[in-house]
């Protein structure tokens, strides 16, 4: 009887025993994958706390890119005596050298460089070059001049792409415009020769150079393609009117269209004549 109940203790005991082996083995098992679990949100946090901090540096040197910005835009408008006599003098229709020296003033207090978002890319690379030139601003201060007036998507690229390019040392205006242009604007670029090529006059003469310029200046297209397409779009009946005046620039040809066109519209409705007559003065208007 004594070593029945023994024999059973025994039993009990030994599955009592393989229940803790079980559980403990079990604890194991989820502490190791708990403690997995904990290594894999640490990297996380440390990769995110280290792209925070890169993010702060980026906007440290935004911010002092900016100051050094905003002193120099300051110093430039600090208008001293000599300053307000070359401007009086270049109004009175001084000697060019005093239009010269005044034009450090009176260039910056007019000009707003504009704002780029990253839409309209086209747009903005026209008005940032009419901005560069008026401003004569030298090819270092480009991208400083542009990063302060990003936003947006253009912002943030921004920030990306110089981020990416430190390695290379200075970077170019040209590089990186042609990068701003790849991620911004390759869409609105897309073939514009042809696009000039099919471009056809459907309004007045007027919207139709408008249009013409802006895909013009896309392309490397020569003054006489240039102008070969253009005459040829016209609206046949200006077209041929102004092919008799054999013009031999594009400015011309433009002078010429205007000046059939105000004949057309002012015949009172009536048809234009099948009789071309050679424009003996060219005509007045100059192209905007």
């Amino acid at each position: 009887m004594g070593d029945g109940t023994t024999t059973r203790m025994q039993k009990e005991m030994a599955a009592l025993h393989q229940k803790h082996d079980s559980l403990e083995a079990k604890l194991d098992a989820k502490y190791e994958q708990l403690a997995t679990k904990i290594d894999s949100s640490a990297g996380r946090l440390q990769t995110s706390m280290d792209q925070l901090a890169m993010d702060m540096q980026d906007m440290r040197l935004f911010m002092e890119a900016m100051q050094k910005r905003s002193d120099q835009t300051l110093e430039s408008r600090s208008i001293t005596p000599d300053l307000i006599s070359n401007q009086t003098s270049a109004i009175a229709g001084s000697s060019n050298e005093n239009q010269g020296q005044s034009r450090v003033f009176t260039k910056r207090s007019k000009i707003e460089c504009p704002m780029f978002d990253g839409t309209y890319f086209i747009r903005w690379h026209s008005k940032i070059n009419q901005f560069f030139a008026a401003d004569a601003t030298a090819e270092k201060d480009k991208i400083p001049t542009v990063m302060m007036h990003l936003e947006g998507q253009a912002l943030q690229w921004h920030l990306r792409y110089t981020r990416t390019m430190e390695h290379t040392g200075e970077l170019a205006w040209f590089t990186y415009l042609f990068a701003m242009r790849e991620r911004f604007g390759c869409n609105e670029y897309m073939k514009p020769f042809a696009q000039l090529v099919a471009l056809k006059q459907t309004g007045s003469v007027d919207d139709y150079f408008n249009a013409f310029k802006t895909l013009l200046n896309l392309c490397n297209c020569s003054k006489e393609q240039a102008l070969s397409i253009f005459l040829t779009n016209l609206k046949l009946d200006i077209s041929r009117q102004v092919q008799v005046n054999h013009p031999q620039t594009l400015n011309q040809a433009v002078n010429y269209a205007r000046h059939i066109e105000f004949l057309i519209t002012t015949a009172n409705g009536q048809q234009p004549s099948n009789t071309f007559l050679p424009i003996s003065v060219a005509p007045v208007t100059h192209i905007p």
